[in-house]
């Protein structure tokens, strides 16, 4: 495969990811809200739900459009996808577990100095799945160039840097921007946010990754 089709692929694939995936959240966001009406979920129990779905859908997503992109088949790539999605969802849970110990009260700043902290959210939600479904997936070691440990950090850091993205585009566009625009809005966000984890998950990719099989070996 060209060298040139292959990224046109791998970009591809990541902006499905961010779209799907920024949409998917909101969308069980709003199941969330929505069963709490008949079952009651204390805090923090119903944000720990969110994150652990949330991390669970983001990392399927991760294995399956990148398993596309490096063209596996097989029992390999189910177990890529599945290994994935549970990194992601532990690997969220992880960190939100991290963040309570700690107290949200201790990072969040109170009233509206606190907005801006929100990008920030964003960047450790994106970071807590990327590392999460990077390791899973580095563990597995499948399509990636041999004991590469690259893969996991630039998985991690390229989920930090997405989420941190959409956090700030989300934040200088508003509240009636995404009002505006809805689900099309979200999955733009999530387009501009898996373009940036594109670029640094590719760091841990083959030297030559437009070569044929490049995600088949075991």
């Amino acid at each position: 495969m060209k060298r040139w089709l292959w990224w046109g692929r791998w970009f591809g694939a990541h902006w499905a990811i961010g779209a799907l995936g920024l949409g998917g959240m909101v969308g069980l966001d709003q199941a969330l809200t929505a069963l709490k009406r008949w079952v009651f979920l204390r805090s923090p129990f119903d944000i720990t739900l969110f994150l652990g779905l949330s991390g669970l859908w983001m990392g399927v997503l991760l294995g399956g459009g990148q398993g596309w992109a490096l063209r596996g088949r097989g029992w390999r790539l189910g177990r890529w996808v599945l290994g994935s999605g549970l990194g992601g969802a532990f690997g969220l849970l992880g960190l939100w577990g991290l963040f309570w110990a700690v107290g949200p009260e201790r990072l969040i700043p109170q009233g509206p100095a606190g907005m801006g902290i929100w990008a920030w959210v964003c960047a450790g939600i994106g970071l807590g799945i990327g590392l999460g479904a990077g390791a899973a997936q580095w563990i597995l070691g499948w399509g990636l160039a041999k004991d590469s440990w690259t893969w996991m950090v630039g998985s991690g850091l390229g989920g930090g840097l997405g989420g941190w993205g959409v956090g700030v585009m989300l934040l200088r566009l508003g509240e009636e921007w995404i009002e505006r625009w809805g689900w099309m809005g979200w999955m733009g966000l999530g387009m501009v946010g898996g373009t940036l984890f594109a670029f640094l998950a590719a760091l841990g990719l083959p030297a030559d990754p437009s070569g044929e099989g490049a995600g088949n070996r075991a």
